[in-house]
Formats: structure tokens, C-alpha cells, sequence
């Protein structure tokens, strides 16, 4: 966020304009630049979360279909083994003849691998749109608090350099005198 930016705008803004009433300036800012930076810390949290949530969930997605990933690579690593020990025929039309035959037998269990493996990708494909979407919202949902309750602090603290001071207690607005 661009806030400390913004903080500066607003007190280079109002050093000139409210120099006729430093004190009130000066409350003022002693008073809401603190809930300014516990809005923006709390922000910066729960954005964390929102990211810490993403990576665990991700990783759990993962998890939950690591057996399978080890199980086809192992399917997938025998069936090449069997036709690569083909080459070890002592003549071409063995070689031929033994691809054929091993070829067929393992095609078939590599087309079971790779079914199996398009219905894993579309399950673990609907997990990280899940996942990504709930991201999206948790992160959405931080920035409009945070924006709620910055901007809100924002405006109570212009009312406040106007005059209008709200007593933290009853938060009543109680118009103060200009010097």
C-alpha cells in the first residue's frame, strides 16, 4: 500500500493549512496515525494468512494425490524398462518381434495409466481452482476491510482537523473552538 506516502500528503496538507491551530493538529495526528498503523498491520496479517492458507491447502492438494503420481511413475518406468529390454535380442527380428509383443501388452497398461492419470489431473485441477478461488476471496475480503476501516479513520481524523472531534468514548462529535 502506498499509505506512508499518503501520510505524508496529509501532513505536508494539513502543516500548512492548520497552522493556525497546532495544538489541534497536533492531537489529531497523535490520535489516529496509531489507528492508521493498526489498520495497516492488520492488514499485513491477514493478507499473510490468506497467503499461508494458500500454500498449506496447496500442499495438501498435492498430498493427496502423491501415491498415485508415485504409482503411475512406477507403472510408467516398468513398461519402458520391458520394451527397452527388447534391445538385448541378439538379432533385428527379434528385436522387432519383441517390441510388437511387449509393445501391445504394455500399451495396454500404459493407456490405464494415463486414463487414470486425466482423471487425477481433473480432480486435482478442480482442488486448485477451489483453492485459488478461495485465495482470491480471502485477499479480497482483507483489502476491503482494510479500505473500510482506513477510510473511515481518514474521514474521522479530516473531522477532527476540522474541529470536529470525536470523543473516543462516546464518539459523539463535540465541535471544538478555532483558534
Amino acid at each position: 500500500m502506498s499509505m506512508d506516502r499518503q501520510l505524508v500528503d496529509m501532513l505536508m496538507h494539513y502543516s500548512v493549512e492548520r497552522a493556525a491551530n497546532p495544538a489541534l493538529t497536533q492531537y489529531c495526528f497523535n490520535r489516529y496515525l496509531p489507528i492508521l498503523d493498526a489498520h495497516s498491520a492488520e492488514y499485513s496479517r491477514e493478507y499473510q494468512a490468506c497467503g499461508d492458507s494458500y500454500e498449506s491447502l496447496m500442499l495438501a492438494a498435492d498430498a493427496k494425490y502423491k501415491n498415485q503420481m508415485e504409482s503411475t511413475r512406477k507403472g510408467l518406468r516398468e513398461s519402458c524398462d520391458k520394451i527397452e529390454k527388447c534391445n538385448s535380442q541378439p538379432n533385428y527380428l527379434q528385436i522387432f518381434e519383441c517390441y510388437g509383443n511387449t509393445g501391445s501388452n504394455e500399451h495396454v497398461v500404459i493407456q490405464s495409466l494415463a486414463d487414470a492419470s486425466k482423471v487425477a489431473a481433473t480432480g486435482l485441477g478442480a482442488d486448485y481452482e477451489a483453492i485459488e478461488s478461495s485465495h482470491d476471496k480471502c485477499c479480497k475480503q482483507a483489502t476491503a476491510k482494510y479500505n473500510e476501516n482506513y477510510s473511515r479513520t481518514r474521514l474521522e481524523m479530516d473531522n477532527c482537523l476540522n474541529g470536529i472531534v470525536v470523543d473516543p468514548e462516546t464518539t459523539t462529535p463535540r465541535p471544538t473552538t478555532k483558534k
